[in-house]
C-alpha cells in the first residue's frame, strides 16, 4: 500500500495523468450565502465524490469566494480596515493567508479579485496547483482606479497602478469573477458598462471594452466562447442571449450575438404558480457552462446542449465553479489527513 501510496503521489505520475486528461472538471462550486445581520458564508458543494479533501467540506464563515483558477480558490474577508486574501487548495485543503495590503478603506475603494498562475513561459495549467501565482486586486478612489498585484514568489503586493482609461462609460461598484482569455484577465464591473483587460505579463489593465448596448442594465456576464475568445451571456426575460467579441465595431460596440436559449420550454416556467425572479450568478469556463438563479433554486445551464440541471436549493447571490482533476490515488492520500484530523 505504502509503495502504491508513492507511485500515484509522484509528480511525474500525477503530471503523466493529467496530460492523458486534458479536460479540466467540475469537481465543485462555491455558494457566496449572505444573510441579512449576519457573516457571509463561502459554502463548498462538491459535484464529485473522494475528489476533494475531507476539509473542503467546512465552511468559511466571514469569507467570500471571489475567484477559482488553476486549481486554487481565491477568498476575501472584509474588515473594517482591509480586505484580507487567503488562497485555498480543496484537493488538499492547502490554506495561505497573504499578508494585508498596505491601505486602508478610507484610501481604496473594494472592486475585485482575481487569481492565476504565474508559472514563466508557457504552462499548460494542467499541474501548477503548487506552482507560483499571482492576486489581482481592483479598487478605486475618487482620481480613478487602480490594480495591484500579489506575487507568491516575492511575497508581497506591488504598488498600484492606475487603470482609469476611460470616463464615458459609467462605472460601478463591484466586480464579478473574471475570464481568462489568453493572457488576459477580462473583469466586468457590476453596475457599469465597461470591461477591464488586464494583461497578466505587464501586470497591470491596457485597455477598456464598452459592453454590448443591449445588455446593458440587465443580468449579464462575462464567459469565454467554444473557440477561446471573449464572450457574454445576457438575461431578458426568461432567453439568454449569447455574445462574442468580434472587434468590428460596425456591430454593437464590437459583439456579435450568436445563439439564443429559451429558458421558457427548458425550465418549464409556464407550470410554475407564480413569475420567478432570475439571474445569471456564475460560469464554469472550460465547459461552457452557466449557472443560474430561479428564486431560491440554483441551476446550470450547458450552453452547447441546453441541458438543465438543478444543483443547489437555498439563499445565495454568486458561484464560482472550481475546476480540476481527478488523480486517482488522490484519495488515499487524502484519507491520511483525514485521519489525521479525525484523530
Amino acid at each position: 500500500m505504502a509503495a502504491r501510496r508513492r507511485l500515484i503521489s509522484d509528480t511525474g505520475f500525477c503530471r503523466r495523468f493529467d496530460e492523458f486528461h486534458p479536460r479540466p472538471k467540475m469537481l465543485g462550486f462555491l455558494c457566496n450565502i449572505n444573510i441579512a445581520y449576519r457573516e457571509p458564508v463561502a459554502h463548498f458543494v462538491p459535484t464529485t465524490s473522494s475528489s476533494c479533501s475531507p476539509l473542503a467540506a467546512y465552511d468559511h464563515h466571514g469569507w467570500r469566494a471571489e475567484d477559482a483558477r488553476h486549481g486554487r480558490v481565491l477568498l476575501s474577508l472584509d474588515t473594517t480596515e482591509h480586505i484580507l486574501f487567503m488562497v485555498w487548495d480543496p484537493i488538499t485543503g492547502h490554506r495561505q493567508e497573504l499578508p494585508a495590503r498596505p491601505w486602508t478603506h478610507d484610501q481604496y475603494r473594494w472592486r475585485g479579485a482575481a487569481i492565476h498562475c504565474a508559472t514563466t513561459g508557457t504552462c499548460n495549467h494542467l499541474n501548477c496547483s503548487r506552482g507560483p501565482f499571482h492576486v489581482v486586486y481592483i479598487s478605486s478612489r475618487t482620481v480613478g482606479e487602480f490594480t495591484c498585484t500579489y506575487s507568491s514568489e516575492s511575497a508581497a503586493w506591488s504598488k498600484p497602478v492606475s487603470a482609469y482609461l476611460d470616463t464615458n462609460y459609467g462605472s460601478g461598484t463591484s466586480a464579478q469573477s473574471s475570464v481568462l482569455v489568453g493572457k488576459a484577465l477580462y473583469f466586468k464591473i457590476d453596475g457599469g458598462t465597461l470591461v477591464k483587460k488586464y494583461d497578466c505579463e505587464l501586470c497591470k489593465v491596457v485597455s477598456t471594452i464598452p459592453l454590448p448596448l443591449w445588455s446593458i442594465d440587465r443580468s449579464s456576464m462575462l464567459i469565454t466562447m467554444e473557440d477561446g475568445g471573449l464572450g457574454c451571456v445576457a438575461l431578458l426575460m426568461y432567453s439568454l442571449y449569447l455574445w462574442s467579441r468580434k472587434g468590428d465595431y460596425k456591430v454593437d460596440n464590437g459583439w456579435l450575438q450568436s445563439s439564443v436559449i429559451d429558458l421558457q420550454r427548458t425550465l418549464r416556467i409556464d407550470t410554475l404558480p407564480t413569475t420567478p425572479w432570475m439571474d445569471v450568478v456564475g460560469f464554469a469556463d472550460g465547459i461552457g457552462t452557466i449557472f443560474l438563479r430561479m428564486n431560491y433554486v440554483l441551476f446550470t445551464i450547458d450552453l452547447k446542449t441546453n441541458k438543465v440541471e438543478e444543483v443547489y436549493n437555498g439563499s445565495i447571490c454568486s458561484v464560482v465553479p472550481y475546476m480540476g482533476f481527478c488523480t486517482p490515488g488522490a484519495s488515499l492520500l487524502l484519507d491520511s489527513i483525514s485521519n489525521i484530523y479525525s484523530e
